[in-house]
């Protein structure tokens, strides 16, 4: 009663949703009011009258009829003010306990005319939600009286969207479709934990999935409708719009005559799905691109799509069919294989771990051959293959794999030189594809400053919240308070950089990047803050490289077709490209501003100092924590310098680079400890043994090796006033155990000035290391799996014949060991640039191992005759770890070390730049349907950029071509950083102040990237050192290179 008046009197409580009135005697007549009560209040939506006796069941129906029309009109609310707002259009219902009646109001709320009729994005995730309430969404959706726009739906968690686990998407599947693999990778055979969904959630799926085509504009194969759990019902729901669309298009307006890529992969489709929308899209006029791969459709999938093929009038334009991991056999190779031949578009074809062998290789080869003979007296266009992919069938017998090869290429030749006749470019390309445009100064300076604001930010937010090891049996959460700055740079640049890629890619992203250290007046070991600055000079975003079948295959073609191509497309390799693009570009500036100065007359020469180091942002002062940052419109920041003395460019003093990957690289510094055993003789300073002479005084002082670490007793203080293993300061910090210390875990001043001497002195130049043999990227066979030294990587008998020989890709591993021997610029740059530009430290976030690291990357060169080639001493970098993660600041937050700082998550303002901070997005890792893939990093595209370029270039990472296939070569392929080193050679002809060479010397009439290789003759000797020259037998070096 006094409820009732106090709601007639005033408005109380007008947020009040919830009201617990558990054992509190409330009777009939108490109800009833409360039930009046609640419906003038509006808003309560849940009452509980748990152990109150003398309620009765008319009256608690009565209070649930008030409180349903309650929550319908709170949620009819909700979905109206998410479509009100500007922006994406988006709702989140998770974990609300919506029931089958709140799936009506939904549906009726996104159907044309509803208060939610334009929302694009809908999450149920996890709520009551039976198949009812799931048909019922779906019909919302579903046909020309449905919801037009909404793309994007989540049931997962749902009741009525699960199996059993005894059902699997239609009964007419094999047992041999069902088990078939849907992860199609080269280097890992994990067990998967699938999604699987109920008919009505398929359905839901496949409708929302119809929707998203019809607004994908030509589509992309890579972001179109994958890993949706569309199953067979999902994928007749897709085919039954498209067809209905295809039948009713009258002009190029429609949908189904501009759509020229779709990706149904990861989507376990089987049998009837597969040939529903094989039928469907066979009707598309314009497709170009079908991505199929990683669905179980088995050997009738693939005849289903080959009688869509042989179909009069179907696929009249495809080019690019990609089937690989469906499990098609020999029955399903041979359907394929009959219905391509003389085929007049299809150009690419993706087979790849297919389980086919010697009768489907056969029937390939035939195909083409047929196809081949039908080419005979065609004046110009030729049918036929270029490309096939073919790996990941064991049981194809090599003769067939070379056969196949050798006509692809013989068709690819012909175009090349059809291309060449008229006057195009090679490949059948449209030429190189264009650099980005590059940003002004001020917007530079703005840019950087804005990044490094908020990455100083995270980074102390990330050091100062994991001081203590929140695991017992866990390392230190960090290295150092530099490593974590490092990585947040390197991580906000990206979050800046690629803003949907972080809330689209599959899986957590594997980035990469190149930072610049610059210091102030007071040296390179000026603590962080004093007068330093970091700057991410380079980004590679990628996971995948050519396999090995295919770049060989691609070498026995013409050279311009092999070097056309990424051959690797990994993240710190595109990374290392992108710095070369970068460093190309800045020599050309510098040039230009040398030329510049000497033709100015009323030059007062060069400044006598440089001014202490000063960004720019729009004209304010950037507080930082240590340092307040004085601004300038026009100061150029620069990693290079003039040598002064005609030998070229060197490093700008004061400038160190350093390598950021967010997770380990691929080989040695993967692999685990029981890989690596110690040479005969050599020292094992693992042993704890105190009366251990050689321990003693070959250890560095306070180290010990059972596991690498740092004394307590004898800890170095951080530049941050905390002394490693126990606390300084007042705060209750658990103090962390020697074992939890790594071997470069030490003071800032100590990381970069001791770590050779670190390192020299420990077990890793003692041989530690010597059997750290070089790997190269690829599967292990299925039964050698288990005893592989490093995930996707295969060992090599020697190092040495990794180089030019195609289809063996080093790993990232042995690839930084060479780059910190002969130098990150490689052998063309290093003409102009003589000296190694080596990198400082490797910053790793996930699958952190110290001992590894080391061993795997600078350590195991030890033993480098430089002395004898006269030449630089390979650098130690120091091996450090950091807490900060991608998923941390602009992902899914789902990691245990991930940071809750509500301040550590940005997306992009479309309005203005910079970004605009807000809460942190979801990553699609926590919602793909095969969750082994979410730490794998399963993105077929592969991103690049570097300091300065307005926006990043990407290209597919499966192909090492533009993304669909056939168009310009990417800026990370060999051909264009030959070209872009091109052009710096012509800004260097004549200026012999510069660089003293001749304008008629051979450098500057280079044809090709080997003529430029063959004139470095320091970076010859030095690569022939690595290889081949006599050094100890005992050395870590000789380990690298493995038997000859």
């Amino acid at each position: 009663d006094r409820l009732n008046t106090h709601r007639r009197t005033t408005v109380g409580s007008p947020n009040l949703e919830h009201l617990n009135l558990r054992s509190n005697d409330v009777g009939y007549a108490g109800v009833c009011e409360l039930a009046t009560a609640c419906a003038k209040h509006g808003v309560v939506r849940e009452v509980s009258l748990g152990n109150n006796t003398m309620v009765t069941d008319t009256a608690r129906r009565e209070l649930h009829d008030v409180l349903s029309r309650n929550r319908k009109r709170a949620l009819l609310t909700e979905l109206g003010a998410a479509c009100e707002e500007s922006g994406e259009k988006s709702i989140s219902l998770r974990r609300r306990r919506l029931s089958d009646a709140d799936a009506a109001t939904i549906a009726g709320a996104i159907r044309p005319g509803g208060c939610a009729d334009c929302l694009v994005s809908l999450d149920v995730s996890e709520n009551d939600f039976t198949s009812v309430g799931i048909d019922t969404l779906a019909h919302a959706v579903r046909g020309v009286t449905g919801n037009m726009s909404l793309a994007s739906v989540s049931v997962v968690g749902n009741p009525g969207a699960h199996f059993d686990g005894e059902k699997c998407g239609s009964d007419s599947q094999t047992a041999s479709d069902r088990n078939a693999s849907n992860f199609k990778n080269d280097s890992c055979d994990t067990k998967k934990s699938k999604v699987n969904f109920t008919t009505a959630a398929q359905k839901l799926l496949g409708v929302v999935a119809a929707n998203f085509l019809l607004h994908s504009g030509t589509g992309e194969a890579l972001k179109s409708i994958a890993d949706r759990g569309l199953g067979c019902a999902g994928a007749r729901e897709v085919a039954g719009v498209v067809s209905a669309t295809t039948a009713f298009a009258r002009d190029d307006r429609s949908w189904a005559f501009v759509v020229t890529a779709i990706g149904t992969q990861h989507n376990e489709i089987g049998y009837e799905g597969c040939t529903a929308i094989a039928n469907a899209f066979a009707m598309l006029p314009n497709l170009v691109e079908w991505a199929c791969y990683a669905n179980p459709i088995g050997a009738n999938g693939a005849s289903s799509i080959a009688r869509s093929i042989s179909a009069p009038g179907a696929f009249l334009k495809l080019k690019s069919l990609d089937i690989g991991g469906s499990n098609i056999g020999d029955s399903g190779c041979c359907a394929i294989s009959f219905a391509i031949v003389g085929h007049a578009a299809l150009q690419e074809l993706h087979l790849d771990h297919n389980d086919i062998g010697n009768t489907g290789g056969s029937a390939l080869v035939r195909s083409m051959e047929r196809t081949a003979d039908s080419n005979r007296g065609a004046p110009t266009r030729y049918a036929g293959l270029r490309r096939v992919w073919l790996h990941g069938n064991p049981r194809v017998p090599d003769v067939l794999i070379g056969r196949v090869h050798e006509l692809a290429n013989r068709t690819a030749t012909k175009d090349n030189l059809e291309a060449q006749t008229r006057g195009g470019t090679c490949g059948g390309t449209s030429g190189f594809e264009l650099q980005s445009e590059l940003e002004s100064v001020v917007t530079k300076n703005s840019v950087d400053a804005f990044v490094y604001e908020r990455a100083e930010r995270h980074a102390r937010f990330c050091f100062d919240g994991n001081k203590q090891s929140r695991h017992l049996h866990r390392s230190v959460d960090t290295s150092s308070f530099f490593a974590d700055r490092v990585a947040a740079n390197a991580i906000c640049t990206y979050v800046y950089r690629l803003p949907d890629h972080v809330e689209t890619t599959r899986g957590n992203a594997v980035v990469a990047a190149i930072v610049a250290h610059s210091t102030g007046r007071g040296g390179d070991c000026d603590a962080p803050g004093a007068g330093d600055y970091l700057r991410t000079i380079a980004l590679g975003v990628g996971t995948k490289f050519m396999p090995n079948a295919v770049a060989i295959a691609a070498s026995t073609g013409t050279a311009n077709r092999y070097e056309h191509v990424v051959h690797d497309s990994h993240a710190e390799v595109l990374a290392r490209r992108a710095l070369l693009r970068y460093l190309n570009r800045e020599m050309r500036e510098l040039v230009l501003e040398h030329t510049t100065h000497v033709s100015n007359s009323n030059n007062q020469g060069w400044p006598t100092a440089a001014p202490d180091l000063v960004i720019s942002s729009m004209g304010k002062q950037i507080e930082t924590e240590t340092e307040t940052f004085r601004e300038t419109q026009t100061e150029t920041f620069r990693v290079l310098t003039l040598a002064g003395d005609g030998s070229g460019f060197r490093l700008k003093p004061g400038t160190s680079l350093h390598l950021y990957v967010s997770t380990a690289p691929c080989g040695a510094a993967s692999a685990t400890k029981e890989t690596f055993t110690f040479a005969e003789g050599a020292v094992d300073l693992r042993s704890n043994d105190s009366s251990n002479d050689t321990v003693r005084n070959l250890a560095p002082k306070g180290v010990t090796f059972g596991v690498s670490s740092v004394s307590r007793d004898t800890a170095p203080m951080r530049h941050d006033g905390v002394t490693h293993g126990h606390k300084t300061n007042t705060q209750n910090r658990q103090p962390r155990d020697v074992s939890e210390y790594d071997l470069d875990d030490v003071s800032y001043a100590e990381s970069f000035a001791d770590v050779d001497e670190r390192h020299e002195r420990g077990v890793y130049a003692c041989g530690g290391s010597r059997n750290a043999k070089a790997m190269t990227k690829g599967a292990m066979p299925v039964q050698s799996r288990e005893t592989a030294p490093a995930p996707g990587c295969v060992p090599l008998k020697n190092l040495a014949s990794a180089f030019g020989t195609p289809g063996l890709t080093l790993s990232c591993s042995d690839k930084i060991s060479r780059w910190q021997v002969l130098g990150a610029q490689g052998a063309a740059l290093s003409v102009l640039i003589q000296n190694p530009i080596a990198f400082s430290s490797l910053v790793v976030g996930r699958k952190f191992d110290g001992d590894s690291l080391r061993r795997g990357t600078c350590c195991r060169t030890a033993g480098f005759p430089h002395a004898v080639f006269k030449l630089s001493k390979p650098k130690h970098l120091s091996v450090l770890k950091t807490n900060v993660k991608v998923s941390a600041i602009g992902g899914d937050t789902n990691d245990d070390a991930a940071s809750t700082d509500s301040g550590a998550g940005f997306t992009m303002n479309s309005n203005s730049r910079p970004f605009q901070k807000t809460t942190t997005g979801k990553n699609r890792a926590g919602f793909i349907a095969d969750q082994s893939r979410a730490g794998a990093g399963d993105s077929d595209e592969s991103w690049t950029w570097c300091h300065g370029e307005t926006v990043c270039t990407r290209h597919d990472g499966r192909t090492g071509m533009s993304v669909g296939g056939g168009g310009p070569t990417p800026v990370v392929a060999r051909a264009w950083q030959f070209a872009d080193f091109q052009k710096t050679l012509g800004a260097l002809r004549g200026k012999r102040e510069v660089l003293d060479l001749r304008v008629d010397d051979k450098l500057f009439s280079v044809k090709n990237a080997q003529d430029a290789k063959a004139l470095a003759v320091t970076y010859a000797a030095g690569k022939h050192a690595m290889l081949k020259a006599r050094v100890p037998p005992t050395s870590a070096i000789v380990g690298w290179r493995g038997s000859s």
